[in-house]
């Protein structure tokens, strides 16, 4: 909109109120001079009440009471502190919020959709971030991770961040093991567009789990507060969601401003020294975050010692150690099977993925014998 009215809705509401203060007060007033008279009359002989009778003129009603006397005067125990408002301006700014809730209401009905069959309300956002650059490692262990818990009656939705300088690798890689289904638009694109769209266009499943990759509309698109919001909203009607983070510093702008919305942060570490540099910032997030929990994931680990000292060091809980996985990471690059469906993947992931979904700290999410179940489908794919 062109146009904005420079008045917030709790300053319209604050004005809205007061006048309704001063209405009162004058029905108020009026209730009591109507006592006053009614008082009046009742003193009064039989005599008075008779000439008071002549002196009304007759077939001619009463007029009512004006709701301000002149010699009236009106204080208010409640201090206005806010600006004159222009009530012309006043539909200006219930139109915006209309929109929004256009809006909003659009991009909810993507989330029904996309977890129309999810029968939990538990609700967890991890967020996996490296500071150092680890050649899209971390991204494919979360890839790899959000599968292993599909396997196990979970219900999950991975989600890629805006950023100010967004790398989108989640749809590259989807590529390369199932096609795009046909018609499919990005969760946001109703949010953001004024077009109808079908709401079940906008999931993309692969592997029992929902995918949101960016892709160049949503990007261009410009972002505020609520839209980041309702974006992290996509992924809130699923048992675990989540989010890969850039490698390197955060975005401050649209990255920060995601970790209000999620429960945990897990950051990614190794042996290099240069991640001593990262431990001020870390600890800075540790505190402008108070409801954010911070975890560590040590990958590339040759002694799990060393991981556990790491962590004491910088004082965070360590979720699970990981061993090196790159030459598998470049295998699957290659052949159509992901990581965890790799003999030596799978052998080295599926023991620190156990760790990670113990970490997850979730209550009982589908029976056990579901999860057998889970375990022996994955089993017979390899016989």
């Amino acid at each position: 909109m062109d146009k904005k009215s420079p008045y917030s809705v709790q300053e319209i509401n604050h004005c809205l109120r007061v006048y309704k203060d001063v209405f009162n007060f004058e029905l108020i007033n009026m209730e009591e001079k109507d006592q006053h008279k009614e008082d009046n009359l009742q003193g009064s002989t039989p005599v008075q009440l008779m000439n008071k009778e002549k002196t009304k003129p007759k077939q001619v009603s009463e007029p009512k009471p004006s709701l301000r006397e002149e010699n009236d005067s009106i204080t208010l125990s409640e201090y206005n502190h806010f600006n004159p408002i222009i009530l012309e301006k006043y539909p200006e700014t219930i139109k915006e919020e209309r929109a929004f809730e256009d809006k909003y209401i659009r991009a909810h009905e993507v989330v029904k959709i996309n977890f129309l069959y999810n029968k939990s309300n538990i609700n967890k956002k991890v967020a996996f971030w490296s500071p150092l650059h680890t050649s899209d490692t971390v991204f494919h262990i979360l890839f790899n991770f959000a599968i292993y818990l599909a396997r196990y009656d979970i219900s999950v939705g991975v989600l890629e961040p805006i950023s100010k300088y967004p790398l989108p690798l989640l749809e590259l890689t989807l590529s390369q093991y199932t096609q795009k289904p046909k018609g499919w638009i990005h969760a946001m694109e109703p949010y953001f567009s004024e077009k109808d769209f079908d709401p079940h266009l906008a999931r993309w499943q692969y592997k029992n789990v929902d995918w949101h990759p960016l892709n160049n509309e949503i990007i261009s698109q410009k972002w505020t507060d609520d839209d980041i919001s309702v974006y992290m909203n996509v992924i809130s009607n699923c048992n675990v969601g989540l989010i890969i983070f850039p490698e390197g510093r955060m975005d401050p702008y649209y990255i920060e401003k995601t970790l209000s919305l999620i429960h945990e942060l897990w950051v990614f570490v190794d042996h290099r020294k240069q991640l001593y540099q990262w431990t001020q910032f870390i600890k800075e997030l540790d505190i402008n975050y108070p409801n954010l929990q911070i975890k560590l994931v040590y990958y590339d680990a040759l002694d799990e010692n060393h991981a556990k000292y790491i962590a004491e060091e910088m004082g965070y809980p360590l979720v699970s150690v990981i061993p090196p996985i790159h030459s598998e990471v470049l295998d699957t690059q290659l052949t159509s099977k992901i990581l965890l469906e790799s003999d030596l993947g799978r052998g080295k992931l599926e023991p620190a993925f156990k760790r990670m979904f113990d970490n997850l700290h979730l209550p009982q999410i589908g029976k056990r014998k579901k999860r057998i179940w889970g375990i022996l489908k994955s089993l017979f794919l390899y016989i």
